[in-house]
């Protein structure tokens, strides 16, 4: 990121990220209020941020008991994902994650 935006060095803090993963969150709430039943939710960011990221996805697990995460074939190059001590996020499928509506 800083590479790409020199600027964005004067703004980065951890309050700007939380910032972030909050807006994340605001976003997912309204796709998850339109996604209908047995539709799928394809969750996809570009950070490295755990907040954003692997965070955000237990989150909205944690929000929603109608939502499951489904594999997606790896491509090339792709990782699990940070752990940073979590929980795994899905030991089985890849990054980025999809979810399915089951109600």
């Amino acid at each position: 990121m800083f590479r790409k935006d020199e600027d964005a060095v004067s703004f980065w803090s951890p309050a700007y990220v939380e910032e972030c993963a909050a807006r994340q969150r605001r976003i997912l709430e309204s796709a998850y209020a339109m996604l209908k039943e047995g539709g799928i939710l394809v969750y996809s960011t570009c950070t490295f941020s755990p907040e954003e990221n692997e965070q955000t996805i237990e989150w909205l697990l944690e929000a929603h008991d109608d939502l499951r995460l489904l594999p997606i074939a790896k491509a090339g190059g792709l990782s699990q994902g940070v752990q940073n001590g979590r929980k795994p996020i899905d030991p089985i499928s890849s990054t980025p994650p999809a979810f399915g509506r089951t109600v």
